[in-house]
């Protein structure tokens, strides 16, 4: 193996090692009556591609381990009368639906809101409903995802 293989194997590697979270769990994105190519608000990305790698950032950032999250966008408050649901669906399995019609920050920790729900359910880790947590929890978390890199690097924008 000459050396330059060798040094992109160990890179890979280092990668694989540090994404481990982000990288590991099976992400489905369903929509119901979201229109595909759905932005929120100016920003360009698809509903489906934000939501998916919030999902893989908050797994990442509670270095979560789950084999698979199925997220449901709907379109409509009224559809489902809340802005966002959690559920587990089996070991290892959890399923999450959250509304479109809301602001881009609103969605955003409106699916954090969930996914802190989703490290409550890995933990088992619940103090009442659970909801206090998430609740304090979803717009520092949002921020700190608009923040990251990642939102930069799917963009193709730098800061």
């Amino acid at each position: 193996m000459d050396e330059y293989v060798f040094k992109k194997a160990l890179t890979m590697s280092g990668i694989k090692n540090e994404y481990h979270y982000y990288i590991s769990p099976t992400v489905n994105v369903w929509r119901e009556n979201v229109p595909e190519g759905f932005t929120l608000g100016m920003h360009p990305l698809d509903i489906t591609v934000i939501t998916e790698d919030i999902v893989r950032w908050c797994c990442h950032h509670f270095e979560m381990e789950v084999d698979g999250i199925n997220v449901t966008l709907h379109d409509e408050y009224k559809d489902k009368d809340c802005w966002g649901q959690c559920w587990e669906k089996g070991s290892g399995f959890y399923g999450i639906t959250v509304c479109t019609a809301q602001s881009f920050r609103n969605f955003v920790a409106t699916l954090i809101h969930e996914m802190v729900h989703v490290k409550q359910y890995v933990l088992d880790d619940w103090d009442g409903d659970g909801e206090e947590e998430c609740e304090k929890k979803q717009y520092v978390l949002a921020d700190m995802w608009w923040n990251q890199s990642v939102y930069d690097e799917l963009t193709g924008k730098g800061n």
